[in-house]
């Protein structure tokens, strides 16, 4: 990182003047695009009228009547990782009641009185400081009996008419685009594990420092992805919550601290894990980014290319046609031919084996995979793979060829290569899980694909 003069900010950044960039990245967003070159992130100073840099906890404890907690037991793990690092548990994706039958939403949550809530929450952090008083700051060792807790949600859901107001509208950042709002009040050591959003985020400190680790999207191979058919989605199986002790993940890693008043952008797609240095508050802005936009409202949206009167065996078939189209419409050859390998690797391998054991192949177990969907679209011409002929594969092809090149389109709008794979593995899950089952899909995906 380096330091830089400060940028002149214009009327609409009200509370916020930039005065630290870093590195280079996707261009900003349009209203930060007026202020400076392209950057990874950014850092703004509030200026110190605004209101809710007054908050802290005894502040908000006289001024919140309940909080909607979410509380770990110190000897809590959570699928490895150590208590203090919190996964985001999406109670909606399909294998959600499997691996919470495993255990793995291993905290409790729920509405506590504000009272007791901030007592828990200085208790808490109380604990963490005499247990690195002991240790030397290091994680070792026992800690004492305790909890780590945070609590978050939208402003307006968590927030009465006079915290909003003392809040502001961050409206005036960029007028017309929809945003969304988050408050997070937090213990010392609490850390929101490595993920990315979809959406571009400002997050601003209000009390307390929090220290964030990013990673760009390129990233997302080393920190190995949960699929999104798991209730971690977005989230990475390997975790990047401290500074690395030999060399970064990525030539790019970010290891920075922003604290009360400061503000750190963080584009859509960067992963980055969020760590509490103490009792903390804070606040964000969240707004729609095109590349989420782009899958989310069109490519999803896009017919694929499958009849459900179709044979198991034409349906498996035709889904490695597809893919196998798919794939070459947007990469090399010798990326067309590792990418699904790369893709189970990468998000399916290190998950318990006994889970993927467990599901099986549904509606398809009568075929048997006999190549990948690499080796069937570019099978030679008079060649066969398995029982089928080239030339039925072509004729299979050519039904699905106009519904595919339009969702290849839409993936090559995407605006960086990353990105797209991020997408375009999530996309690959998301039609196996409907064409073949989400049960059946990561074993589609490792035979198959």
């Amino acid at each position: 990182m380096r330091e830089s003069k400060p940028l002149h900010s214009p009327p609409a950044l009200d509370h916020l003047i930039v005065r630290l960039l870093c590195c280079s990245a996707p261009p900003p967003p349009p209203f930060l695009s007026r202020l400076c070159t392209p950057l990874c992130c950014w850092y703004w100073q509030a200026q110190a009228s605004w209101p809710c840099l007054t908050w802290t906890p005894a502040y908000l404890e006289a001024n919140l009547p309940a909080v909607q907690a979410k509380i770990r037991a110190f000897n809590e793990g959570n699928n490895g990782a150590p208590p203090h690092v919190f996964h985001y548990f999406n109670k909606d994706t399909p294998w959600a009641t499997t691996m919470a039958g495993r255990g793995e939403d291993l905290y409790w949550e729920g509405i506590l009185p504000s009272k007791e809530f901030f007592r828990r929450l200085a208790q808490a952090s109380a604990d963490v400081g005499q247990s690195e008083g002991r240790q030397g700051g290091e994680r070792q060792g026992e800690k004492p009996p305790g909890e780590y807790l945070y609590a978050s949600g939208p402003v307006e859901e968590v927030l009465h008419p006079q915290l909003l107001q003392q809040l502001g509208d961050p409206g005036v950042l960029n007028p017309g685009i929809a945003f969304a709002r988050n408050v997070w009040i937090g213990s010392a050591d609490v850390t929101a594990g490595t993920h990315y959003d979809t959406s571009h985020n400002l997050f601003v400190p209000l009390y307390g420092t929090k220290r964030f680790m990013l990673q760009p999207p390129a990233a997302h191979a080393q920190l190995r992805l949960y699929p999104s058919l798991h209730p971690h989605h977005r989230q990475a199986q390997v975790q990047r919550v401290e500074p690395a002790r030999t060399r970064p993940l990525h030539e790019q890693e970010i290891d920075v601290r922003a604290g009360r008043g400061e503000a750190l952008f963080i584009p859509a797609h960067w992963f980055h894990s969020v760590r509490s240095l103490g009792t903390s508050i804070a606040t964000n802005v969240w707004w729609p980014s095109a590349d989420s936009g782009l899958f989310f409202d069109e490519i999803l949206a896009l017919p694929v290319p499958f009849d459900e009167a179709w044979p198991p065996a034409k349906t498996a078939l035709a889904l490695q046609v597809f893919v196998g189209q798919l794939l070459a419409e947007l990469l090399s050859q010798p990326d067309v031919m590792q990418f699904c390998r790369r893709l189970f690797k990468a998000r399916f391998s290190l998950l318990p084996q006994d889970l993927l054991d467990g599901f099986s192949f549904g509606g398809v177990e009568k075929y048997t995979c006999s190549a990948t969907a690499a080796q069937v679209w570019y099978v030679p011409a008079g060649s066969k793979v398995g029982n089928v002929d080239s030339s039925d594969i072509v004729l299979l092809a050519e039904t699905m060829t106009t519904k595919t090149l339009a969702i290849a389109a839409a993936f090559g709008r995407l605006s960086a290569p990353a990105i797209r794979d991020i997408y375009l593995g999530t996309y690959i899950e998301q039609v196996c899980a409907v064409v073949v089952g989400a049960s059946s899909a990561a074993l589609f995906i490792r035979d198959c694909l």
